[in-house]
């Protein structure tokens, strides 16, 4: 990223909407970086989701031009209130978080062991997978069985579906439900 920021003029924009995940951010670089915009959110690891509340980090030359064409009431007051109180509360936010990600380990250790599922690595709070079957049958059989997950419909993602880190209960559920699909495929 410093190379890849020291080599060009334009502003570069970094999304870390799932920064908290991840664990790394280039925000240690904004200081050496006057054209590094970095983008947050309060919709993923914050459960915000519905209030479109997010925040940008930048230099004070980038950010000057850019309160030229922001609107002047672009977040409502209750959202700004929402996000007060989530910002005094960080510390729980912060162990929901972490169990995300230990739940998250869990998860994908799991479906690893799963015969035909393949497992791809992530720093988000969802796990994208692949399967022998088709994902529409997958996606089908979790549904019958109570199971929402993300179904993907790409060329580039061939077999592939998603789903995002719930709690024990619902990876459980989810897992069991996988699983009695899959092993069913002889």
């Amino acid at each position: 990223m410093r190379r890849f920021l020291a080599n060009t003029n334009a502003v570069v924009v970094v999304d870390e909407a799932y920064g908290e995940f991840g664990g790394e951010s280039s925000i240690p670089l904004l200081n050496n970086y006057p054209n590094l915009v970095i983008l947050r959110t309060f919709s993923k690891a914050l459960s915000m989701a519905g209030m479109r509340v997010g925040y940008l980090l930048a230099s004070d030359p980038v950010m000057n031009e850019l309160l030229k064409v922001k609107p002047p009431y672009n977040v409502n007051s209750f959202s700004q209130t929402a996000a007060r109180v989530v910002l005094e509360n960080l510390p729980l936010i912060q162990d929901r978080v972490k169990k995300i990600l230990a739940e998250r380990e869990r998860l994908s250790f799991e479906m690893a062991r799963l015969p035909g599922i393949e497992v791809f690595p992530t720093e988000t709070n969802f796990i994208l997978f692949r399967t022998i079957l088709s994902s529409k049958k997958v996606y089908d059989g979790l549904l019958e069985r109570g199971v929402l997950i993300r179904y993907l419909e790409d060329p580039a993602l061939t077999r592939c579906l998603r789903v995002t880190v719930g709690t024990e209960r619902e990876n459980e559920a989810f897992l069991n439900a996988l699983g009695d699909i899959v092993k069913s495929v002889k």
